[in-house]
């Protein structure tokens, strides 16, 4: 039988813990198989750096049981060394081990597993190195900490990109710890370059001798940026013109977008000319700018759609020659926001009006001069084909007419002549819902799944606008089912809830429902009538979306709330 059960060396753990946890009781059988689990289990709870259990007899029956354990010391003070990305005292709060009392090694596991979630819910991955009583100082807890960091980004595949292009588009760099968000989203910021065909998951290296460092390499296959095309367009009213564009949106592999375009209508006017350019960086704090310089033959109640509506001057001619260019700068504030301000000036001239009754358009020539002061907030994962993520943007544009000939519907309007000044507001909210999936934490996410996606637009003018300054609403990019242009005004709401489908990887569908309008404008224009009151339209139908070479391509087919029917068409990204 066990006689006694003697312990010696503990402290601050109380006698009756350690013999709560053995299986070797007194007063019951001894069996010498035991004294190994009893260790093990004396061990396991935490408090000693050394155990001992040893049995000897004292009589024939009897035997007596000794265990010798070496506390660690108590803990008066917890350093934390290693940390970078995330304060000292978030980390004490998540610590496990009480300052003044012995130190546990079990708070090991629950602070590694406290610490590894706090980092991660920040999108940084870190790793506890050494958890322990100072050599020179044991009453103090060493917590050191690994942060993940990324020691070299190299690139494999680029002909005619820079590598200093590609580093600056990057926000992760050498030397930083690394964050899965920021990683994620350069990664997303070279696929929305359209600049190669293909990129692969980064390869992730671990640097020899330090388990903290990573070398990443990406391999990439560029795709062509150059475009030539020369072609013939038809609008909605049967006129076909002739085009030729020139454009690269990655000149000289540095990420500069230009492009030059010439149209020469068959049914006169005149031709269009545009020159556009965007330099990426023109600074050390990431500005944009983009400048453009036109003379361009404005078809006005046109648009890209076909159906049950007609333009309210028929087939009749209603053109505008518009004569100017823009400049604007853009510049990052912070991690997700940034500001634009810019400037419009153009020259506008009415022609071609043929056969069209003195109501039945409207004349303001003269010259307009708008600046644009706005500010965006964008979390979206991709700019190109966002899954989640969400858009502010607050504009406002004061702008600047001196208009010198009027005619035709407000020809009795003397008081729009000469120098007049409005204000353009508006507010614009975007949001994309999809589904979480297990590979949300892939350096590559996933972007090839079904999203819905929600906009709402409202806008406001005060002053006195010319004709076409107003907000207009109707079309492939505000409410569908209707012409272009078929709503105007100085005051609008435009809202569009879709649930896009992926197909293939090229390929999708779409369900949408738009609602909005515009009113409180000027008045209407033959069959194209107008409130002065708050009135909104619905819109709905379906629509399939391509990439191609030139760029998305999106047909959609609508009804109005009439049931009426409408095809658009719309080259370029959708919200």
């Amino acid at each position: 039988m066990v006689k006694e059960i003697i312990i010696e060396g503990n402290k601050a753990v109380l006698r009756e813990a350690i013999l709560g946890v053995m299986q070797t009781k007194e007063g019951k059988p001894f069996e010498q198989v035991q004294l190994a689990q009893d260790k093990s289990l004396i061990e396991q709870m935490g408090y000693f750096k050394a155990v001992d259990v040893t049995a000897r007899p004292l009589t024939e029956a009897e035997w007596q049981i000794v265990v010798r354990v070496e506390e660690y010391p108590v803990v008066r003070e917890i350093r934390v060394t290693g940390n970078t990305v995330v304060p000292t005292a978030d980390i004490l709060k998540i610590v496990t081990q009480p300052v003044g009392e012995v130190l546990n090694k079990r708070n090991l596991d629950t602070t590694r597993k406290a610490l590894i979630d706090l980092y991660l819910a920040r999108h940084y991955l870190a790793d506890i190195e050494r958890f322990e009583p100072m050599a020179d100082s044991p009453s103090t807890l060493d917590l050191v900490i690994v942060e993940k960091t990324v020691n070299t980004i190299n690139f494999r595949g680029l002909v005619k990109t820079k590598e200093r292009t590609m580093r600056r588009l990057m926000k992760s760099k050498p030397g930083k710890p690394f964050n899965i968000k920021d990683f994620q989203s350069d990664m997303l910021a070279l696929y929305d370059t359209q600049w190669f065909e293909k990129i692969d998951e980064p390869i992730e290296t671990q640097v020899a001798d330090d388990i903290g460092r990573f070398d990443y390499l990406i391999n990439v296959k560029e795709a062509s940026t150059r475009t030539f095309n020369v072609g013939l367009q038809l609008d909605p009213r049967n006129r076909l013109a002739g085009l030729i564009r020139v454009g690269d949106n990655n000149f000289n592999g540095t990420g500069q977008v230009g492009s030059i375009g010439y149209v020469q209508p068959t049914g006169g006017g005149g031709p269009s000319v545009d020159f556009t350019y965007s330099i990426p960086w023109i600074d050390n704090r990431d500005t944009s700018v983009t400048f453009s310089l036109y003379s361009r033959l404005q078809s006005n109640f046109g648009g890209t759609g076909f159906g049950d509506f007609d333009s309210p001057i028929g087939s009749e001619r209603f053109d505008e020659r518009r004569t100017g260019g823009f400049v604007s700068f853009s510049r990052p504030i912070g991690r997700n926001n940034s500001a634009t301000i810019g400037i419009r000036s153009e020259e506008v001239k009415t022609v071609e009006i043929q056969n069209i009754g003195a109501e039945n358009f409207i004349q303001q020539d003269g010259n307009v001069t708008v600046a644009e002061f706005a500010l965006t907030r964008d979390t979206r994962n991709s700019r190109t084909e966002p899954t989640e993520g969400q858009v502010y943007r607050v504009s406002v544009e004061p702008g600047f007419s001196n208009i010198r000939k009027i005619g035709g519907g407000v020809a009795g309007n003397t008081d729009l002549l000469g120098r007049n000044t409005f204000v353009r507001s508006s507010v614009e909210y975007k949001h994309y819902w999809s589904r979480k999936r297990k590979d949300e934490n892939a350096l590559l996410p996933n972007l090839n799944k079904p999203v819905i996606a929600f906009r709402a637009v409202y806008g406001i003018i005060t002053g006195k606008p010319p004709f076409f300054e107003q907000f207009f609403a109707g079309g492939s990019e505000t409410v569908r089912g209707y012409p272009e242009q078929r709503f105007w005004g100085k005051q609008t709401f435009l809202s569009t809830l879709e649930l896009r489908i992926p197909i293939q990887k090229s390929f999708f569908a779409a369900v949408f429902a738009d609602y909005g309008g515009a009113w409180g404008g000027y008045g209407s224009l033959r069959d194209f009538t107008q409130t002065s009151s708050f009135r909104l339209h619905a819109g709905y139908g379906i629509g399939i979306g391509f990439r191609t070479p030139l760029g998305p391509i999106r047909i959609d087919f609508a009804f109005d709330e009439k049931g009426k029917n409408r095809t658009h068409f719309l080259i370029g990204s959708s919200f």
